[in-house]
């Protein structure tokens, strides 16, 4: 076992940032080495409503360029370029391909998909037909995030990285809801 003199040092566990909006930042610095040196050792992306889950490049940078302030130059060419993917299992695999630095945890953001079923204009009622797609799509982001593991308790599903000395390895994570029963 190494011993490491912490004198004069704060000695904390790793801290877990619930609300990053790293979703664009995790594609051109998948690092997050500012993060990181601040001991942020898991980072959550798609806590803001917006992610990059599914949806066509366009589609995609609207949100992040009224919301992020991300000017439309940058962010649009960015995502053109990168978005590879199609599902939410292939936007995991991408993450997976990633050289990341913290642990990352994704959630399917609220935003995100509904313009995805609906597109970028507002509906404030949904017919049975959107809300059924929508459905779907979270569902298949669900499943896809977790290994495909169900849990009608599960109310939050995401994935997590480790790296190891083989390199990084992958685990999906399953958050719980839990009740104040007596």
């Amino acid at each position: 076992m190494d011993v490491v003199d912490a004198a004069g040092c704060w000695v904390t566990p790793g801290f877990v940032d619930l609300h990053t909006h790293y979703d664009a930042d995790v594609e051109v610095h998948p690092q997050l080495s500012e993060s990181l040196r601040h001991g942020v050792t898991t980072a959550l992306i798609g806590s803001c409503g917006l992610s990059l889950v599914v949806g066509e490049p366009e589609d995609l940078a609207e949100p992040f360029c009224r919301v992020e302030g991300i000017p439309r130059d940058t962010v649009l060419p960015l995502l053109e370029k990168i978005v590879d993917w199609t599902s939410p299992a292939e936007y995991v695999d991408h993450l997976r391909s990633l050289p990341l630095g913290p642990n990352i945890v994704g959630m399917l953001g609220h935003s995100t998909a509904r313009s995805h079923v609906m597109g970028l204009g507002r509906s404030l009622e949904p017919c049975s037909r959107p809300r059924a797609r929508s459905t779907r799509c979270v569902a298949s982001s669900c499943e896809s995030i977790a290994g495909r593991n169900r849990s009608s308790r599960s109310s939050t599903s995401g994935w997590r990285t480790a790296t190891t000395s083989a390199g990084t390895a992958w685990s999906p994570t399953r958050t719980r809801t839990v009740s104040n029963r007596s």
